[in-house]
């Protein structure tokens, strides 16, 4: 019987020129690994979005290479007579207030000092304000970050409608911002898992083992000491 020694070496144990190697033989597989719970969590905040603004975009198309979608719809009525796609002005604001925002905001919370009555019950007074409102935390939706990237275009038209810029926006015009906003912060986020920076930190974590020329250690039972 024979015994055969193999070395095998971490990733972060291999020299620089073989790491490079390993980098871009290994990149697209990691970047679609790392993509798929983002993936998930940006159609999860695209639904919800749909959901409470009662609009979609007619198709899009995002990855590492760029990104693009169509036309932006809704088969709403906002007010008798007027399409939602077509609203601007103080009825676009009007609509947003009534049928958005409560999604998103709600009235400053406010209490009186409590106090123990005669029976030892601790009481107080609170309430909530019609008119100082807050949002109900960063990312309203679904508690994840692609929240935050799809609504600060809506947050900003709230903001600003009256000035004169923003006056003729439509309600295409600023889904239009959120879409775009959306979909560019997936597409920055291909990028970056692409990129050699990420790459190489998830190989670095991983329990993988290489020979010295980059080869993975595939189908072999070894020790690792």
């Amino acid at each position: 019987m024979k015994e055969l020694t193999i070395k095998v070496y971490s990733f972060d144990e291999l020299s620089k020129e073989v790491q490079d190697k390993i980098i871009e033989r290994e990149r697209w597989d990691v970047m679609d690994n790392a993509m798929e719970c983002s993936r998930m969590e940006f159609d999860d905040t695209l639904k919800e979005f749909e959901r409470i603004t009662d609009s979609r975009v007619t198709c899009y198309d995002v990855g590492y290479c760029g990104y693009n979608f169509g036309r932006v719809c809704s088969d709403k009525l906002a007010f008798e007579g007027f399409d939602l796609e077509d609203l601007s002005g103080k009825l676009l604001f009007r609509y947003i207030s009534n049928e958005i925002m409560p999604y998103l905001i709600r009235g400053k919370y406010y209490s009186t000092c409590g106090k123990y009555d005669k029976n030892g019950k601790y009481t107080y007074k609170s309430r909530r304000s019609k008119v100082l409102m807050e949002s109900f935390d960063g990312c309203p939706l679904t508690g994840v970050c692609y929240d935050c990237d799809v609504l600060e275009p809506l947050f900003d038209y709230y903001r600003n409608w009256a000035r004169p810029e923003y006056r003729s926006l439509t309600f295409r015009d600023v889904m239009e911002r959120c879409y775009d906003s959306l979909f560019n912060t997936l597409y920055k986020e291909y990028e970056y898992r692409a990129s050699d920076e990420s790459v190489r930190e998830e190989l670095s974590v991983r329990e993988d083992y290489y020979y010295e020329d980059g080869t993975k250690c595939e189908g072999y039972i070894y020790s690792a000491a």
